[in-house]
């Protein structure tokens, strides 16, 4: 497995890269199916942020912690990826099993199962842009997307800790799943007439 430590708006010392290489290596389990992750050190006003990012099979994972303590928000941003893959590992194992149990084949889980990780899926892309009137895009991330369910939709989102996930149901419809402040989720659905 690969490790990456980056920083932005912060100078990587010597000390808090060898720190963010030593806490990644808490993953080390999960080496034989995490090709790469990344660890990117910021700081924003007096929160020092922490954001791991990995890939497994076509899922982005993604922990993001802040604390007035950088070496804090590490350890807390690593454990919880690791509680993400087991979530994911665990999820998908009940739900190739209960396929079974339907006397149905659930492809896309047996192939995360079974192939627990294996990415054949490209990277992010970025690209600069130009700024526009009453504000600037700071990047722009394209991602493969593949059509799913609202359910897996919901995964996907927590996996990659945001609020927002836009994803394309099978006919091909683009939706945007959004999580409300009381804790369950909105459906934004195009209005196609």
């Amino acid at each position: 497995m690969r490790t990456f430590v980056k920083g932005t708006n912060i100078k990587v010392t010597e000390a808090m890269k060898s720190y963010g290489e030593e806490r990644l290596q808490r993953l080390g389990r999960y080496t034989h199916f995490l090709r790469e992750v990344t660890l990117v050190y910021s700081v924003q006003r007096a929160w020092h942020i922490a954001e791991v990012t990995t890939r497994f099979h076509d899922t982005v994972l993604r922990a993001e912690e802040r604390s007035n303590d950088m070496y804090v928000s590490v350890d807390k941003a690593v454990e919880k990826l690791e509680q993400q893959l087991e979530r994911l590992k665990t999820r998908m194992d009940r739900r190739r099993r209960a396929a079974r149990d339907r006397g149905e084949v659930d492809e896309d889980a047996e192939k995360v199962v079974a192939l627990f990780g294996v990415d054949e899926a490209a990277g992010d892309e970025y690209q600069s842009v130009e700024p526009l009137e009453d504000g600037r895009v700071v990047k722009v991330k394209t991602y493969s997307t593949r059509p799913m369910t609202t359910e897996e939709a919901i995964l996907q989102m927590e996996l990659v800790d945001h609020d927002f996930f836009v994803f394309m149901r099978d006919g091909g419809e683009v939706n945007a799943l959004y999580k409300r402040r009381d804790g369950d989720y909105g459906l934004l659905v195009p209005d196609t007439q």
